[in-house]
């Protein structure tokens, strides 16, 4: 989402990236600590096995990407026609983001 939200304000994919890979810096402890609270509760022998669920990978959004190209053409026809967001709506989008 964070990766999307950027795009559509009009970040460059580079810097969105990026911003998008920092996510794993922000979320780590927190992360870890509801692994570690499903570890006590019982409710999962092994909670480590949410790593790749929690993590943001590179590879999942070059696979993203790759989809949206592949059903829409390109990330601006995923966010029109996939999304449903017209111009109008981008256009505001941009400027709330971008305040």
């Amino acid at each position: 989402m964070s990766y999307l939200l950027l795009r559509a304000a009009g970040v460059p994919a580079e810097t969105a990236e990026r911003d998008f890979l920092l996510s794993n810096t922000f979320c780590r402890e927190p992360d870890r600590k509801v692994r570690e609270e499903l570890r006590k509760s019982g409710y999962m022998r092994d909670p480590d096995l949410l790593i790749p669920l929690q993590e943001v990978r590179e590879d999942y959004l070059e696979a993203a990407l790759e989809q949206a190209e592949e059903d829409y053409g390109d990330l601006y026809g995923y966010l029109t026609e996939g999304l449903g967001l017209d111009t109008r709506t981008l256009a505001r989008l941009r400027a709330r983001l971008l305040r």
